[in-house]
């Protein structure tokens, strides 16, 4: 008998494949879908040779099914059967990435496309509030706290400086988290324009990048360190 377990990983979740193989005598293939069926006995008679009262893998079944697993089975008469137990389990570290956001209101200032930072933010568990005018944005922050502001890679240094500054000059007891991100083609720029944001309440300039994993790992450490 052989018994082999196999754990392939996936972006959202996990499978765990556990393999049971032996060299017996094999099943017939006409009594593979009642194997399962409660004291079923592919030997019936009462000289039969192998011992056994059929409440083995009905129970293995039904265990299976409670843990929303699969089981499949692959025999040859004569030869041995394989018995390949599935069993689909949540990815945790990706559940923690969805959920490393969660409770935070962010407001995505941009101008005209909203990006992939706006929806991985959603996925990352943040409430997303979506706003083109500096008006809309100062008119939000009076209505509810807000976590963070982020300015989308369209929005002009200037007009991410102005906001910047009316935001700290609106704010009173809550200070919001203030992120710029800039377009990876204005990197060689960044000593024309990053002082002047920082200087008008900027948190970080970022170059928008980050996917996935890295950008849920910067916004953790910018968390962290606010």
């Amino acid at each position: 008998m052989t018994i082999t377990s196999q754990l392939t990983h996936f972006d959202k979740s996990n499978r765990w494949q556990i393999s049971v193989k032996d060299t017996g005598i094999g099943i017939d293939s006409t009594h593979i879908d009642d194997i399962f069926n409660p004291f079923f006995q592919v030997d019936s008679s009462q000289t039969r040779q192998y011992e056994g009262s059929g409440v083995g893998l009905p129970v293995v079944k039904q265990m299976a099914q409670l843990m929303g697993a699969t089981i499949e089975v692959d025999s040859t008469l004569g030869s041995g059967t394989q018995f390949m137990l599935t069993i689909s389990m949540t990815n945790k570290q990706q559940s923690r990435q969805q959920h490393l956001l969660a409770g935070l209101t962010i407001i995505y200032y941009y101008y005209h496309e909203v990006g992939f930072l706006a929806k991985e933010l959603e996925r990352l568990g943040a409430t997303v509030i979506y706003r083109q005018h500096e008006a809309l944005v100062i008119e939000e922050m009076s209505i509810r706290q807000v976590n963070m502001v982020m300015f989308a890679e369209d929005i002009f240094p200037s007009k991410a400086e102005s906001l910047a500054k009316r935001i700290r000059q609106f704010e009173s007891e809550h200070r919001a988290l203030l992120v710029y991100w800039y377009p990876p083609h204005r990197a060689k720029q960044l000593d024309s324009f990053e002082h002047g944001l920082k200087a008008a309440g900027v948190d970080y300039c970022y170059s928008a990048t980050y996917k996935d994993k890295a950008l849920s790992d910067l916004l953790k450490r910018w968390l962290v360190w606010t």
